[in-house]
């Protein structure tokens, strides 16, 4: 029987501690990541995914739950690297946005040929492009036991957003 989990972005406060990984483990099935990802303003609105992954050192830690309350005109860069340390090969995990009325969200995906996959949802998009039909951005995160993979989220907004990811 095939398992399948969630790593949920809702919009709450709390209490973060700057990481920038996530480790799955069998001890766990839900999990808060804002405290695990790293951020950046593109004011520009130049950068591209490949750009960004050559960059590390360009993000930040997330340090408050509102991530950043101005910038409203720029794009939000956020970065999640995922570590698989689970048993069961038989899961799927999800990245799943509450923020179902962020304008655009753009969800890039590793592949095997270091590049990136991307896949748009938004607010303003059709609704009907979406791979699975639900009200919240939902993204496979295609990430087996024993790989880590490294996901940038690229959000459009038109207002000051607070994350809390699970």
């Amino acid at each position: 029987m095939r398992s399948t989990f969630y790593l949920v972005m809702v919009f709450v406060l709390g209490s973060l501690h700057a990481q920038t990984l996530v480790y799955l483990t069998d001890e766990q099935e839900h999990y808060v990541v804002q405290e695990h990802m790293d951020y950046l303003i593109d004011s520009t609105q130049h950068f591209s995914v490949t750009d960004l992954s050559a960059r590390p050192e360009i993000f930040q830690p997330i340090l408050r739950a509102d991530v950043v309350p101005d910038h409203l005109d720029d794009y939000l860069w956020l970065r999640l690297t995922v570590k698989n340390e689970r048993s069961d090969l038989n899961e799927s995990w999800y990245f799943e946005s509450w923020g179902f009325d962020i304008d655009e969200v753009s969800f890039f995906i590793p592949t095997d040929s270091e590049d990136f996959q991307v896949r748009e949802m938004g607010y303003d998009l059709p609704f009907n492009t979406r791979p699975i039909f639900h009200k919240n951005f939902t993204f496979l995160l295609d990430v087996h036991p024993g790989e880590t993979k490294t996901y940038f989220i690229k959000i459009k907004r038109s207002y000051p957003l607070q994350f809390s990811f699970h």
